[in-house]
């Protein structure tokens, strides 16, 4: 696994600086030089439990 998906709701895209600092701090403290791509989206959906899930897993193994 090298990359790393991040889903973000916000009202505008992020400048490239903005950008980059973001991938800079998620890099930083995951603790390792993961590819971050950061998703923008309307909304994020919610588990079949109503409940928003931090982390999600989609290995295949």
């Amino acid at each position: 696994m090298e990359e790393i998906e991040v889903l973000l709701v916000t009202e505008r895209d992020f400048l490239p600086h903005e950008r980059d600092r973001l991938v800079a701090l998620f890099q930083k403290n995951l603790g390792h030089p993961f590819r971050i791509v950061l998703t923008r989206c309307a909304d994020i959906p919610r588990s079949p439990r109503e409940k928003f899930e931090e982390f999600v897993s989609r290995v295949v193994t």
